[in-house]
């Protein structure tokens, strides 16, 4: 497949017009995904980086950069020219690297991590790094500042553990006091209404953290930046992309309960105790989450309208009921 030239080119012209047409960045985004599918297309990816304002579509050119290079046939596609070609997206994500914005810099750093791609003797001098590294703001910037650590320490051969956030959020236990066993929380959406149950009990801090954003109407306007269909619906964040947080971290919270079904509502994190705003619903049982992601809530009205919720949509208020 890799060498239908006349009809790939002309698909993805087809997609590359979509995409300039379309005002949606996260329509836009799939699109460069979608482009990010044929190596040849390394050079559209590049352009886009370079040309496009928007954070969103800027971070999926950087993804979809990672996809050509981790694409099996690349090297078939470029053959021994490949080097040059390899290069030349080396570039932009040095550029993403020390772009200043957390989203790129995370992203960059993935790709410059991945074992298979052997970035080890094509940057010896990560000075520029280490300059981004002091940079990032904790704990606002916990996952980037990890995800920029780690390749770090993965390009320079040493092992890398993931240090414990510092505990930087009591709970709010006089709020608290206002949320009762019954008490839960209507999200409006683009879509419907969905009603949660709030499990206080099982976890105090989180539900407190939550209650206090709705009161502060944190999450009105807040995009559905993440939708895997059979997996989760996620939003929260500040940025719109995954990758913001506020200027706190609170801890996890893991009882023994578990995502045995659909509608359960968890906190996303970066790793344990660097939960903040972010927080999705599941479309069905996910074990594979239990034990790492706190279960503070489940749906008792309006899966369906979980099921309807599409990449874009937003949550218009979330009223807290007692």
């Amino acid at each position: 497949a890799l060498y239908f030239t006349k009809s790939k080119i002309s698909f993805s012209e087809r997609i590359l017009k979509n995409l300039r047409e379309n005002d949606n960045p996260y329509a836009k985004a799939s699109y460069v995904d979608a482009l990010s599918r044929d190596p040849f297309n390394y050079l559209i990816l590049n352009r886009l980086y370079s040309e496009e304002k928007n954070q969103i579509v800027k971070i999926a050119a950087i993804e979809g950069i990672g996809n050509i290079l981790k694409n099996p046939l690349f090297f078939k596609a470029f053959g021994y020219g490949f080097g040059k070609i390899k290069a030349e997206m080396l570039n932009t994500l040095v550029a993403a690297i020390t772009s200043g914005d957390i989203g790129q810099t995370s992203a960059a750093s993935g790709i410059l991590k991945e074992p298979s791609l052997q970035w080890k003797e094509w940057l010896k001098d990560l000075t520029f790094m280490r300059e981004v590294l002091t940079k990032l703001k904790l704990p606002k910037d916990t996952e980037t500042y990890n995800e920029l650590k780690s390749c770090i320490a993965f390009l320079e051969g040493s092992e890398y553990k993931q240090e414990k956030p510092v505990f930087n959020h009591p709970i709010d236990w006089t709020l608290l006091q206002t949320v009762g066993d019954s008490s839960i929380a209507a999200i409006k959406t683009t879509q419907g209404l969905i009603r949660v149950k709030l499990f206080k009990r099982n976890a105090p801090g989180t539900v407190s953290n939550f209650v206090h954003l709705i009161n502060d109407k944190f999450y009105n306007g807040k995009i559905f930046h993440r939708v895997v269909p059979n997996f989760v619906i996620q939003t929260g964040c500040p940025r719109g992309d995954g990758y913001g947080s506020l200027d706190y971290t609170i801890r996890s919270e893991l009882p023994q309960i578990y995502y045995d079904g659909e509608g359960y509502i968890g906190m996303a994190s970066a790793g344990n105790h660097t939960e903040g705003t972010q927080w999705f619903i599941t479309h069905s049982a996910t074990p594979h989450l239990d034990g790492n992601y706190t279960i503070f809530g489940k749906v008792i009205e309006g899966m369906d309208v979980v099921h309807k919720i599409q990449l874009g949509d937003k949550i218009n208020e979330i009223i807290f009921v007692k």
